[in-house]
């Protein structure tokens, strides 16, 4: 008997008719840091099946899929559409679009510089980070690690995320990675390192950014000391962490944590949740339904159950069916009935209360759209008092990097994402508690 759905199944639910369908569909390739390249192509069949105006989720949720030549040269296309400014839902098509550009293959977009340059609907900011990304396909391997060097000892003294570049430090890593084979050792030795005094040190940024770089290499003889890390009880850190281990992905890092998971505190199983959210494996599921069976925490118990849906586990859907009617989790992390009810239509399996699930299921999303288009009404009007031009508008799109995201449901929104108050903060430190 099959353990999870096969991705062949997954991946055609991409042009399922439902958008909520489509968008898991998607995020199975998307978060796992998938390096299968016949995803997106599928992802643009259904954005030409359904229309280019309401497509800007499904294009965001493909932001991290491998592209291609073909692909990228679709990107380009439509970013020169003539969009409706007064539309938000265009607007952020554009940007999301921008978003899919700026993580692709460096060596993609070098082929298509000129045309890069010269697109009307691609915002100044990703035109400068591509370029950089592209001019660091120059550099070597010391040019890399003497760059990653300065960075964490310019930043030693500041202490938070919004105090410096780190976006230029993941460009760094990312060239790095390149060549990173033969800092091996050093990469490992890093990592050993314990770290007790982080005043003026700069390993405060160093170790975070090491963690990611062998994740980017995916090092699975890192796998061990990155778990070691993740026990350190440091938001970045132990986010690069799931990162790469999630992005290592194999069967070793879900054996590596099960080891520690039970005896862990709430820290560690909380981001452990997070990888196996992430990793796709019969092994993943095994695990992740012998933990679920012990688990008191409500949170964790809810990310072991996102993690069974997330691998299309034919046993997980009855595991969190009885999460469900026992109210044994935590809505405020995921909406897990909308979750169940989504894998169920993708693998064409039905729980006893399928239809009363979708029908409230439905409700919900009916009313969560209807407080997106007031908002983005909201927003138009006072775009349009303000009579913005075209460089207003670019500028605006500029200083909010997140608009694709700036309508969520409350239901859907991960402990561990920004909070959508705007603050800056986790959600879990933020307005998690305050609903």
């Amino acid at each position: 008997m099959m353990i999870r759905l096969p991705e062949s199944k997954i991946k055609q639910s991409i042009l399922n008719p439902e958008s909520e369908v489509r968008y898991a569909a998607v995020e199975y390739f998307s978060k796992s840091f998938s390096n299968d390249k016949s995803t997106m192509p599928v992802v643009i069949d259904a954005v030409e099946k359904y229309g280019w105006e309401h497509s800007y989720s499904l294009i965001g949720r493909a932001s991290d899929l491998p592209q291609t030549d073909e692909t990228i040269h679709w990107v380009l296309n439509e970013l020169s559409r003539d969009i409706n400014k007064a539309d938000m839902d265009q607007v952020n098509y554009l940007y999301n679009l921008g978003r899919v550009l700026a993580g692709a293959d460096p060596g993609l977009l070098l082929q298509h510089k000129a045309e890069i340059m010269e697109s009307c609907g691609l915002l100044a900011d990703f035109k400068k980070n591509i370029m950089t990304r592209i001019d660091m396909l120059s550099w070597d391997g010391d040019v890399c690690w003497n760059a990653l060097e300065d960075f964490c000892k310019i930043n030693k003294t500041k202490q938070y995320i919004n105090e410096v570049n780190i976006g230029y430090a993941f460009q760094i890593i990312e060239a790095l990675s390149r060549d990173g084979e033969k800092y091996r050792d050093r990469i490992v030795s890093l990592l050993a390192e314990e770290i007790k005094d982080f005043e003026n040190n700069p390993m405060r940024w160093m170790e975070p950014l090491v963690v990611a770089l062998s994740g980017e290499m995916r090092l699975e003889s890192a796998i061990p000391l990155i778990i070691e890390k993740l026990k350190i009880d440091s938001d970045f850190l132990a986010e690069q962490c799931t990162f790469a281990l999630s992005r290592i992905g194999t069967d070793s890092v879900i054996e590596a944590v099960s080891k520690v998971f039970s005896d862990a505190d709430s820290h560690f199983r909380s981001y452990a949740s997070d990888v196996f959210r992430r990793i796709h494996s019969d092994l993943l599921v095994k695990r992740a339904l012998e933990f679920l069976a012990k688990e008191e925490d409500y949170g964790i118990r809810t990310m072991l159950g996102m993690a069974l849906l997330n691998n299309f586990a034919y046993d997980g859907l009855e595991a969190v069916r009885k999460l469900i009617i026992s109210g044994t989790y935590d809505p405020f992390i995921t909406d897990l009935q909308e979750d169940l009810i989504i894998a169920c239509t993708i693998m064409e399996e039905r729980i006893t209360e399928y239809d009363e699930w979708k029908e409230a299921v439905g409700q919900r999303q009916a009313e969560a759209e209807g407080r997106k288009e007031n908002f983005f009404k909201k927003l138009t009007r006072s775009a349009q008092d303000e009579e913005t031009d075209h460089q207003t508008f670019e500028n605006t799109m500029q200083n909010n990097h997140e608009v694709h995201t700036i309508f969520r449901d409350a239901s859907k929104i991960g402990r561990n994402e920004p909070c959508p108050c705007g603050s800056g903060k986790k959600y879990k430190k933020c307005c998690l508690g305050k609903k």
